[in-house]
């Protein structure tokens, strides 16, 4: 935040210089715009994102409850009662959000692992030899699971309400004419100490000895990866940390991470590559977060599962 501030009060200030000389008898030149980029950060941190306290959503709010209202008599006191009762609603729902009856049931084959992780379909019938479909990554499975055979599952609903998935389920569909979302890019907590940028390629149960052993455990889910690059300083530095680029390192860079450690699903974009940038520009991607993430916890969110009617 205190990095973004700065930026823009220096783009402030050398705008002013260069264009009014920064004159008091010279305000009246002055963009409202461009002074209100100094007060864009502090309001937003004192009172939230600015899109919510705007005009057009206050109007829009009007809008709406003025809709509810059905009586022609007594308007604004009817307006009133529909305002305390929407209020009074929103309030039950954040306290109580199992009176909620418009949230869907999981779908079919999901399974609930705790903690808000849902494994969702497509999934394997039976278990698949790793052995033959991913020979890169069966000493991984070796090494920490113990066996090279696993039942994967294409999506994980985090929860924050989004549905990561992977690579496997989306090359599955985009085998027929049903068009997916590509949501595989994760970001993966603590891998060395470290946040990472990860690709899912599928995703699996794994059950300890001691959960194999009891009928009701549900096991824990588990992702195998593929991780991108370290990030390029030169381009982060320069972008004031606004632009994190990497290079994604395909079955070099496999790894299996816990399904708890997936915080987020990302976007990643192939980096504008144009005549005269250094060699080692080309071929990297940059992320784009989703915006508004902080405040899902507070909000409660829920991703459309648009891939319901294709099993």
């Amino acid at each position: 935040r205190n990095t973004t501030h700065a930026s823009l009060i220096q783009f402030v200030e050398d705008f002013e210089t260069l264009y009014y000389q920064r004159f008091i008898e010279r305000m009246h030149f002055c963009c409202p715009c461009i002074h209100y980029c100094i007060h864009a950060v502090p309001e937003t941190y004192r009172m939230g994102p600015l899109g919510l306290i705007s005009q057009f959503t206050m109007e829009r709010t009007i809008g709406n409850l003025g809709e509810e209202v059905r009586q022609p008599s007594n308007p604004f006191r009817n307006l009133s009662e529909q305002c305390k009762r929407r209020a009074c609603v929103n309030a039950l729902l954040a306290m109580c959000p199992e009176l909620d009856y418009t949230v869907s049931t999981h779908a079919c084959y999901s399974v609930d692992t705790g903690h808000g992780y849902i494994l969702l379909h497509p999934r394997d019938k039976g278990s698949i030899s790793l052995t033959t479909q991913y020979p890169e990554a069966a000493f991984l499975f070796d090494d920490l699971l113990g066996y090279r055979k696993i039942r994967r599952y294409g999506r994980l609903q985090l929860p924050n309400g989004q549905i990561a998935r992977s690579l496997w389920s989306e090359t599955r569909q985009a085998n027929s004419n049903h068009t997916t979302r590509i949501t595989r890019n994760v970001l993966v907590g603590e891998i060395n100490i470290q946040n990472k940028i990860a690709k899912v390629q599928f995703f699996f149960m794994y059950w300890t000895a001691e959960e194999e052993r009891n009928p009701d455990a549900t096991g824990a889910p588990y992702a195998l990866v593929s991780l991108y690059s370290e990030c390029n300083e030169q381009l982060l530095r320069e972008s004031h940390g606004a632009c994190w680029t990497g290079k994604y390192t395909g079955n070099n860079g496999l790894k299996i991470v816990k399904g708890s450690k997936i915080q987020s699903i990302l976007s990643m974009h192939p980096l504008l590559h144009v005549p005269g940038d250094p060699p080692e520009y080309e071929g990297l991607w940059c992320i784009s977060p989703r915006s508004g993430l902080d405040d899902i916890d507070i909000t409660g969110f829920n991703e459309i599962d648009g891939d319901l009617g294709h099993l």
